[in-house]
């Protein structure tokens, strides 16, 4: 048995080579408030989410099968909740269980198998009947198959047996055994054997019937004999104990798969709710190859701001596909952070099979996602921040493919424009030209100047503008860059609230 939901076989996009999670992506995408609200004060559902969200799915098929699954849950959320609750309780109730010291001791493990079992079987029983009543309500293949699972496999004629194999494991009416005689009389071939009938008849009862085996009493002060009677007691029934001990593994393993799949769900469904409350465009992306090189937005709004704000975000349009450069300008505090952190937090959401902030997004699955944003310089630096941004810049050139994507925010901005822009000029045509999608907001006119000036048809120029007043209206429009970014209406408008002039 095992859970379905997930379908997952991540591509890893925010983890480093070593597996651990990306932070420098975490802090500058901000995505600790996306894992807080879909947690919604859920640790559990926080672990699973930050563990899960940034292993994102390798194909288009894979995210596919994901979003439908996603749409049942947003469909039948009461049912879903359900599920996931039964699961808990019964990996709670195991919990209680009592678990001593000797429970590699095959009496203690008998013991709790057999309890854990019972608590097992009543809860996938339950499970069972609510997959029955809800199985024509939920259209994906993940449902389907975890439903026929549940319909299939737990038959009544299966959970019956199962049931009367725990009885008699429970070896009330004591046990029956078989072995035999092996180097220098040693007992060897050791087998339990089922009882014919559990109670003797009244001829057996009067004449003792025909005995298939021989009986014996030990006296009740007999310690040795006590203990050498437990003994082969535990030799006779050790195989059928551990095979009782696997079964009770086996569906712990499933219900802990179950919790799992269905809690990145619940977190799902609690970020819809935050978002719709907040009053976001919500759709489900349409993924696309690698080689499409795609990213085409209507009105994307950040996850981020629309979690911390409540309401008032503004969305941005964008449509980049075939082109893998993305250079957005313009004035300052204009939007042009705020848009690069929608960009790749919907690429995440969209990978991972969820939906994303926008009326419509269009975007290629990539294998990583990379950011290089610009550092305050601190105390702990050993060198200064040029040699820090470059270093940065080798480690991500070392990792990236062709398939990857990365963030440039203000890169390159601790050296003069001229030296900065050379750089960021030659490296960003060495990531385009090996097929990686690039978006980089940048100060430097002259780096944008020219890249404008070739003329390749492979960069899409977005602009953050201001109306005639200074008045910023955080939107981006399609346009070539200007030797310009209106810091002189940040120095009013500072100056003004102070009460001064400049």
């Amino acid at each position: 048995m095992k859970s379905c939901l997930l379908n997952h076989q991540g591509a890893s996009p925010a983890r480093r080579r070593d597996g651990e999670l990306d932070q420098e992506l975490v802090d500058d995408l901000g995505l600790d408030d996306l894992f807080d609200a879909m947690a919604s004060g859920d640790e559990f559902i926080r672990g699973v989410v930050r563990q899960l969200l940034p292993d994102s799915l390798r194909t288009v098929d894979q995210i596919r099968y994901r979003q439908a699954v996603l749409r049942d849950c947003l469909q039948n959320q009461s049912t879903v909740r359900e599920l996931y609750h039964g699961a808990v309780d019964c990996l709670n109730r195991e919990k209680q269980v009592w678990r001593g010291l000797f429970t590699k001791h095959i009496e203690s493990m008998r013991s709790r198998s057999v309890e854990v079992l019972g608590i097992f079987l009543e809860g996938l029983t339950n499970l069972r009947s609510l997959a029955e009543r809800a199985r024509h309500d939920f259209e994906s293949d993940g449902f389907g198959e975890l439903f026929d699972l549940f319909t299939q496999e737990l038959s009544d004629e299966y959970l019956d047996t199962m049931r009367k194999h725990l009885r008699r494991m429970e070896l009330r009416s004591g046990v029956q055994l078989s072995a035999a005689l092996g180097d220098e009389n040693q007992g060897r071939a050791y087998r339990l054997h089922m009882p014919e009938k559990q109670k003797p008849g009244w001829w057996e009862r009067v004449t003792g019937g025909s005995a298939t085996g021989y009986t014996f009493k030990i006296d009740e002060r007999d310690e040795s004999g006590a203990r050498a009677l437990s003994e082969l007691r535990a030799r006779g029934i050790e195989n059928a104990v551990h095979a009782l001990a696997e079964s009770a593994d086996h569906v712990h393993d499933f219900l802990v798969a179950l919790r799992t799949d269905l809690a990145f769900y619940l977190g799902c469904l609690n970020l819809h709710t935050a978002l719709t409350d907040a009053g976001a465009p919500l759709s489900f992306p349409v993924p696309r190859q690698r080689a499409e090189l795609a990213f085409a937005a209507r009105d994307l709004r950040d996850v981020v701001l629309l979690l911390r704000s409540g309401s008032g975000v503004v969305g941005n349009d964008v449509e980049s596909s075939g082109r893998p450069l993305v250079i957005v300008t313009g004035a300052n505090q204009g939007g042009k952070s705020t848009f690069l952190r929608s960009c790749g937090i919907a690429q995440l959401m969209a990978q991972a099979g969820l939906f994303v902030t926008a009326e419509s997004l269009s975007s290629s699955v990539c294998d990583r996602i990379f950011t290089h944003y610009r550092r305050e310089e601190d105390d702990e630096m050993e060198s200064g921040k040029f040699d820090e941004e470059l270093r940065r810049l080798r480690n991500i050139t070392e990792s990236a493919t062709a398939a990857s994507m990365v963030l440039f925010n203000e890169s390159f901005a601790a050296t003069n424009e001229s030296e900065g822009s050379e750089i960021a000029l030659e490296v960003l045509e060495a990531l385009c030209a090996a097929g990686v999608r690039v978006f980089c907001v940048t100060h430097m006119y002259a780096l944008s100047a020219a890249l404008a000036r070739r003329g390749t048809g492979a960069v899409t120029f977005l602009r953050a503008d201001r109306d005639a007043d200074g008045n910023r209206s955080f939107r981006l429009v399609a346009g070539a860059p200007r030797p310009t970014s209106h810091g002189q209406d940040l120095y009013r408008m500072i100056f003004d609230s102070a009460g001064r002039s400049p």
